[in-house]
């Protein structure tokens, strides 16, 4: 019986440690690699699902943009910017911007932003039915009308646009994070192969 025949079992397989271990190593290794190709796969897919949307809205633009233009001016100058509670609102959106900014590498404060973001942009159609109930007690001209587009314009955009930065942070962590894994996984194999040449 030769020292090659005493390596296998009964079955065909390998019965060494060493042997259950580089299997199990490298189905884990597979297992990693097949995590990481899904992964990317669905941030390619959600990158063409962005892309596909900015382009309709763009092609609207395009069609509609001196309309749409003109229809935002007229937007814009039927606010009465020195109210003080539109400018409690433009301070609160501009310290939730340089808050997220400033707190860009802590995934805490990013994700408490977003689910907070959320809730008022879920619930904005309450804010404004209230706004429309109670608007002579804060301001000087009732802005919430029924479609709501002063509320989705200064309130709901800009929190979606602060969102928009949560997500590109979070990408850009998670890329960040599996190119450390890699680069690790790299340097363990390199250290591995040393070994086995000594």
């Amino acid at each position: 019986m030769s020292s090659s025949d005493a390596d296998v079992g009964p079955s065909g397989e390998p019965s060494t440690m060493d042997d259950l271990q580089s299997q199990a190593q490298e189905l884990l290794q597979q297992n990693i690699a097949q995590s990481k190709k899904s992964f990317l796969e669905t941030v390619v897919d959600a990158h063409n699902d962005v892309i596909a949307e900015f382009s309709k809205i763009w092609n609207q633009l395009v069609v509609s943009g001196p309309s749409m233009i003109q229809d935002f001016t007229e937007f814009i100058r039927a606010i009465d910017w020195s109210e003080r509670w539109i400018q409690a609102i433009l301070a609160v959106q501009a310290c939730i911007l340089l808050t997220l900014i400033i707190f860009r590498n802590n995934m805490v404060v990013q994700n408490t932003i977003f689910a907070l973001s959320v809730v008022v942009i879920y619930k904005a159609d309450v804010l404004n039915a209230w706004g429309a109930r109670h608007w002579e007690d804060f301001a000087r001209h009732n802005y919430f009308e029924k479609n709501g587009a002063f509320v989705s314009a200064l309130i709901s955009a800009p929190l979606l646009f602060g969102m928009l930065i949560v997500l590109v942070n979070l990408a850009v962590h998670f890329v960040q994070t599996l190119v450390l894994m890699k680069t690790e996984q790299l340097k363990k194999a390199k250290a591995k192969g040393k070994k086995k040449t000594q």
